[in-house]
């Protein structure tokens, strides 16, 4: 595997504190996903098992949400950039897709099966062990995020989620 997708993985926020070794390891797992500005990634409700990271590009999370006149409508949750990952639920026992995820500009995007990195942090423990714990901040830093929205106390602010103080509603 080249130097070059090492690189890639080393920026990944799943995979931080990963020797160049062990990302070697990964990077055997990994394939290249290319795709144009608008192209649907997954579809909330899909099977899902592979895990995303986004090498270049920009991608956006939408999930259903239900409008004031009751029709079922697509809503931003999140965008993620170069290093960020997403699916990440499929290494915690897979099931459906929770959101529907699609490229806001042309996106290249490493992935892998979850079911075989499974099997390779089986065998490479201390692999195991950081993803997870790199897997728990991720996911309590999109759960507290994706709180914050449902609670309205945060604007969405040129791409970014920033805390409302009393006197900005």
């Amino acid at each position: 595997m080249s130097a070059a997708v090492i690189a890639i993985l080393r920026r990944a926020d799943l995979l931080v504190g990963l020797s160049d070794d062990e990302l070697l390891l990964v990077a055997e797992l990994c394939r290249v996903l290319k795709r144009r500005a608008g192209d649907v990634v997954f579809q909330a409700g899909e099977a899902g098992q592979d895990v995303y990271i986004v090498h270049e590009g920009v991608v956006e999370v939408q999930v259903p949400t239900r409008g004031s006149d009751g029709q079922m409508r697509p809503a931003t949750i999140n965008s993620l950039g170069r290093g960020q990952s997403f699916g990440e639920l499929a290494l915690l026992g897979g099931g459906d897709r929770t959101a529907t995820v699609l490229c806001q500009q042309p996106c290249t995007l490493l992935l892998f099966d979850s079911g075989a990195f499974t099997a390779l942090c089986e065998s490479q423990p201390r692999i195991g062990y950081t993803v997870i714990k790199n897997l728990a901040h991720e996911l309590a830093y999109k759960l507290r995020s994706s709180n914050l929205l449902l609670h309205g106390t945060v604007l969405w602010r040129d791409g970014q989620l920033g805390s409302v103080s009393v006197g900005q509603q």
